[in-house]
């Protein structure tokens, strides 16, 4: 359009936009990667009980507590019937109470099943419930 039109633009020369430089990107330094973890030791970490016992500590504990662990039921022949019904055989629970302590073992990686005075008698127990299958 004419001049002074309100539509008129004058007409554009081309623009000419300095050459850009290309940046190398960054490169991360190379660092050596560590190997795979060593294997756990079984003789160090197996499923056999292990106890920490602090230095200070002269006197045995007040009391030893018995843990049912959730990985009992990884043998699908322990079923949370069988769990509880060797729990009434072996520590006399009470069948309800068995069975709560071995759902809840089941749901929450453990389950306190009874604290012990002396040691003896703990390991006398843990032993025979281990003889049934179950970790404890």
């Amino acid at each position: 359009g004419p001049r002074g039109s309100p539509l008129w633009c004058a007409p554009r020369r081309p623009t000419r936009l300095p050459r850009r430089a290309v940046a190398p990107s960054p490169v991360k330094p190379r660092t050596d990667a560590p190997g795979l973890p060593d294997p756990l030791d079984d003789a160090r970490y197996g499923e056999a009980v292990r106890w920490h016992i602090d230095t200070d500590m002269v006197e045995e504990p007040p009391e030893w507590n018995l843990l049912l662990l959730d990985k009992t039921y990884e043998t699908p022949d322990n079923t949370l019937a069988y769990v509880a019904s060797c729990l009434v055989a072996v520590l006399g629970l009470a069948r309800l109470t068995a069975e709560r302590k071995a759902e809840h073992a089941q749901q929450h990686f453990f389950a306190l099943l009874q604290a012990f005075p002396d040691r003896e008698a703990a390991f006398e127990k843990a032993r025979r419930l281990r003889d049934r299958k179950l970790l404890v």
